[in-house]
């Protein structure tokens, strides 16, 4: 059994009041044996059977017998665990502006009063800062000359 540990805690939460120190052990103690010797969670077991590289009863394929599981490349797979085939490019190119178009409806839009608030905050700020760097350029380039001429 593999342990996994951190050298930091986690922080105490309000509710707890610090009801001592909890280790951050690894989501998934739970392994599956993989080639080799090598062990891998549930996760990774899932996603090397969607990769082809493990069978269904999880037991690594190569050699021979690799072509019979995996997916051919133009097979799509929906619902069995494998992975679509690739779309075309204009395909996939629809399909992110619409996820695009999806994830701007989600934002959070200012108002136009909102908008306006925040234009003249930034007008004045641009402002009184540029008044401050002119301030201070003109007082130091008079000190530097009066240094100079002395």
């Amino acid at each position: 059994m593999a342990e996994g540990s951190s050298s930091i805690g986690r922080a105490p939460v309000s509710k707890t009041g610090g009801w001592g120190f909890k280790s951050l052990l690894p989501c998934s103690t739970q392994l599956v044996s993989f080639e080799r010797g090598k062990r891998v969670n549930r996760q990774t077991k899932r996603m090397l059977q969607r990769q082809g590289a493990l069978g269904p009863d999880g037991t690594p394929i190569s050699g021979a017998g690799a072509e019979r599981v995996r997916r051919q490349p133009g097979a799509a797979q929906r619902g069995t665990g494998g992975a679509p085939a690739r779309a075309s490019l204009p395909e996939r190119s629809i399909e992110y502006l619409r996820e695009v178009r999806g994830e701007l409806q989600k934002v959070a839009w200012p108002g136009r009063t909102e908008v306006a608030n925040y234009t003249v905050v930034v007008f004045i700020t641009v402002v009184l800062l540029t008044a401050l760097v002119f301030g201070l350029d003109y007082a130091f380039a008079k000190g530097v000359i009066y240094l100079f001429r002395k």
